[in-house]
């Protein structure tokens, strides 16, 4: 089996473990994988179309580049590049208060949904600035779920079916977002309640 691998959430880690690439389990899937990441989602650059694609074995390497030439994808943008190094060489303390502040989001998101919507269970994961909501025991479908928050509130979310029926019963709130933000829609969500049918809620 040969893995390509997305670690391009690798940085948003919450946890005191330190990631690690499905390419250090062993020499054999080391050479059998390329590993992907990107200061896109970490620095907030996906504009520039830039990222790293780590390939420890020769030959692939070599293929994968004459691949790149002929798709014609092999030159970055005029400020791709030094972005791309002035990020890695001085936004650690950046990086640091970012992960900071999707801290206190998740913990906002958390305690607000605890206060009012207790039939809700937020996922903890031990990295992303996505998180996973529960909202199965609520008994509704996620076609009511979005008549409520995109017609009544005025709110999109990712919406589990997107990642197959494993999903239904779920979505997924973006936290990287001044919290201002999620203040507003949280509470357009919960202002909206009283307009809603069919959904149980409690307090």
């Amino acid at each position: 089996i040969f893995i390509i691998s997305d670690d391009v959430h690798a940085d948003f880690n919450f946890t005191q473990k330190q990631h690690q690439t499905i390419s250090s389990i062993s020499s054999y899937v080391a050479q059998n994988s390329f590993i992907c990441t990107s200061p896109a989602k970490t620095f907030n650059m996906a504009g520039l179309e830039i990222a790293n694609i780590v390939i420890a074995n020769d030959k692939y390497r070599e293929q994968f580049k004459l691949a790149l030439i002929a798709a014609g994808i092999h030159n970055p943008g005029y400020f791709s590049v030094p972005a791309f190094l002035c990020a890695y060489r001085h936004g650690d303390s950046w990086l640091a208060a970012l992960k900071d502040y999707l801290v206190e989001n998740r913990s906002w998101v958390q305690s607000f949904c605890q206060a009012h919507f207790p039939d809700w269970f937020v996922a903890f994961g031990g990295g992303t600035y996505m998180l996973w909501i529960d909202y199965r025991a609520m008994n509704i479908s996620e076609e009511q779920l979005r008549h409520w928050f995109v017609s009544l509130a005025g709110v999109e979310m990712s919406w589990g079916s997107d990642f197959g029926d494993e999903g239904l019963g779920f979505f997924r709130v973006n936290i990287a977002t001044p919290r201002s933000n999620l203040t507003q829609a949280f509470e357009r969500i919960y202002q909206s309640i009283p307009f809603t049918t069919g959904v149980s809620l409690h307090e």
